[in-house]
């Protein structure tokens, strides 16, 4: 039996009749309210279950409010500032069967008097679109989310979670001065207020524990956040999924191609692109052309010759040949042009030879002496085109016009003449010979002299080394083979390179067979193109750049398992094992264990379907919950209590006693409190 006491009760706790014998107490408080208590009994927070509303009653503590994350629902946190200590978690559930409410109008008392669900309430859209979700959407019908451009940035389920996809967004608790105000949860972007969400509960209350709800023990995993899972396995993160409009707990929209440009939604995702859009860039060049020609798809590709449009069928090769190094124009007033129509002349024919075959002229080929007595040797004057000519002569690549030879026994070159489709597959042909890629034998001169070039250019296959042929075994067609004394043009001539390139493409030699190619290695990544693991932290260098997007120069970084651990912190800090992403098999990999503070050689803290901390509301009643770990001392270091004197269903009765209350003179009827 408690006896009830009030400011007007005496010291004794009595309360005096009048001169009737009657008595009326006053001031008993019967407001709705919770107490949570720390270890000391002392009230740290009130809390009102009927307005959602927390007030801190000590100023050692605070309460804050946390958004959906990897473990956890969203949530109120009481916690001690200098500890940072969680006293308690409380739940918000409502009616997740109701859709999220879009309101004009503030939240007060009498303003969220019958409401049910989650309700939300638009201050200043800060430039994004905040819309429902419709009903025939598998995950979220119902819900509110905040987007832009297609992206999504926050998502206001009707479960009551709040999902922030953004880091310029968070939560935040509108202040209140009293306990009938409800509580409101201001969604902010860059730390200002674009609207308030009020989640309605039925007023009930349940004490529950982290251990029955499946939850990480309350002080762990306070910021586990969704980036470090992939529930659906399909290789796209779950807040990556959420937003952009994908299930993630399906993982056949992860491989699938919404926008059919040949790059699948993962692929996408990876690369920055729009799923729903072939050509994030407009530029003129799908996504899939850019990512597989090594463009930017996010950045529209500049044309580098003003007389070549991106509707060109060459024109993505022509792009490769110039960030290459292989083809030059010619600048007036400011542009650069490719004349693609004007003839081709010899020097410049040669240059290209030995950029496609990925040439470097050597120290020799720029000293004396000169090879050809029309390109003679200046010290303070080379022309531009000595190096290639006499490099490709030392290489056998050309010869000159042997036919011209002087007193000195030296040929012309003629680097100013144009050069004939015949000749220009001859020596196409010779450089693939010197270079190890085809077998010409001993080609028999023909009658005319070019009849044996044609033909062998019009089909590679028979002279392949170790069938080594690429994409195109060709270097002129039937067709082009009719007119072997026609002067190629510069465009004729790309075509020429492009078939020669994909025949045979130095770029693309791999000789250490790491996924990178050799001119990749020495001109962009600075690896070595003889060594797959350049670091030797195990991880081969195409690995770390195309797939972890790792230095290839640094072995802390490597990382066999892909689990966010190098293997240089599994082996020597966690213990777990580099080659087991999840090395205890409890279901979470041993990186996102590490980083949520959880033991990743214990699969019993493992959370399982860690995407539950998004459901774990729809699997609740309505009502408040506060959750706190399992209490196996006493005292427990927190409680909670009714703040109530008198509550519903409650029996009192009044007494005439004794000031001790050692004797009873009088006793009235009982009467329960409706």
């Amino acid at each position: 039996v408690e006896q009830l006491t009030t400011v007007d009760s005496d010291e004794n706790g009595k309360f005096y009749t009048i001169d009737d014998g009657s008595y009326e107490v006053t001031d008993l408080d019967i407001n709705s309210r919770i107490l949570i208590l720390n270890g000391d009994g002392e009230t740290i927070a009130e809390f009102n279950p009927d307005t959602g509303q927390i007030l801190i009653m000590d100023d050692r503590y605070n309460v804050d409010v946390l958004p959906t994350d990897l473990e956890w629902p969203t949530r109120l946190i009481v916690y001690e500032i200098a500890s940072g200590q969680v006293i308690y978690s409380i739940f918000l559930v409502t009616d997740a069967n109701t859709d999220v409410s879009l309101d004009d109008y503030e939240y007060t008392v009498e303003t969220i008097d019958g409401l049910s669900g989650v309700h939300m309430r638009i201050t200043d859209d800060k430039g994004f679109t905040i819309s429902t979700i419709g009903a025939s959407d598998p995950l979220f019908p119902g819900s509110i989310e905040v987007t832009r451009d297609g992206d999504r940035y926050a998502l206001i389920a009707s479960d009551g979670n709040i999902y922030l996809l953004n880091e310029d967004f968070d939560l935040s608790l509108a202040v209140a001065e009293s306990l009938d105000e409800p509580l409101v949860i201001s969604l902010n972007y860059r730390n200002e207020s674009m609207a308030d969400i009020y989640i309605a509960t039925n007023g009930s209350t349940t004490e529950d524990t982290t251990q029955s709800l499946g939850l990480p023990s309350i002080n762990d995993s306070i910021n586990s956040e969704l980036e470090s899972q992939d529930s659906d396995g399909g290789s796209i993160e779950d807040s990556t999924e959420l937003i952009y409009g994908l299930d993630p707990t399906d993982g056949s929209d992860d491989t699938a191609d919404y926008d059919q440009d040949g790059l699948s939604n993962a692929e996408e995702i990876e690369n920055g692109t729009d799923m729903n859009n072939s050509d994030t860039d407009s530029d003129g060049i799908s996504d899939f052309d850019e990512v597989a020609n090594g463009l930017d798809p996010l950045t529209e590709v500049i044309e580098p010759f003003a007389d070549i449009s991106v509707e060109d069928p060459l024109f993505l090769d022509i792009y490769g040949m110039v960030e290459k190094g292989i083809l030059d124009g010619y600048d007036v007033d400011g542009l650069t042009y490719l004349y693609p129509d004007q003839e081709i002349n010899r020097a410049e024919f040669t240059k290209i030879i030995l950029a496609i075959l990925c040439i470097i002229p050597s120290d020799e080929a720029y000293l004396s002496p000169s090879v050809f007595n029309d390109i003679p040797y200046d010290e303070n004057n080379l022309p531009w085109y000595y190096d290639e000519t006499k490099e490709s002569y030392l290489r056998d690549f050309i010869t000159g016009y042997l036919g011209e030879v002087d007193e000195n026994g030296m040929a012309p070159f003629k680097p100013a003449a144009n050069i004939t489709r015949a000749e220009a597959v001859k020596i196409i042909l010779e450089a693939l010979d010197k270079e190890g890629f085809i077998n010409l034998g001993e080609v028999t001169p023909g009658n005319p002299w070019w009849d044996p070039y044609m033909a062998i250019g019009q089909d590679l296959t028979p002279y392949l080394i170790n069938n080594s042929g690429g994409e195109e075994q060709y270097i002129v067609t039937a067709q082009e083979a009719l007119d072997p004394s026609h002067e190629i043009t510069r465009y004729e001539f790309i075509e020429m390179s492009v078939r020669a390139l994909k025949a045979y493409n130095c770029y693309l030699t791999d000789t250490d067979g790491d996924g990178l190619p050799d001119w990749d290695e020495e001109n962009i990544y600075g690896t070595d193109p003889y060594d797959a693991d350049t670091d030797d932290g195990g991880v081969t260098d195409g690995e770390e750049v195309l797939e972890l997007m790792t230095d290839p120069l640094d072995d802390s970084d490597d990382d066999w398992d892909d689990d966010g651990l190098s293997n240089n912190d599994e082996s020597n800090v966690y213990g777990t094992d580099p080659w087991d992403p999840d090395t205890d098999d409890g279901g979470v990999w041993d990186g996102v264990e590490v980083n949520s503070d959880i033991d990743p050689l214990d699969a019993s803290d493992d959370a399982g379907d860690t995407y539950s901390g998004g459901e774990l509301l729809v699997e609740l009643d309505s009502g408040v919950y506060f959750i706190d770990d399992a209490c196996n001392i006493c005292p427990c270091p927190s409680s909670v209590v009714d703040g109530a004197q008198i509550m519903s269903g409650d029996i009192i009765y009044a007494a005439i006693t004794n000031t001790e209350n050692t004797q009873m003179y009088s006793v009235s009827n009982e009467y329960q409190v409706p």
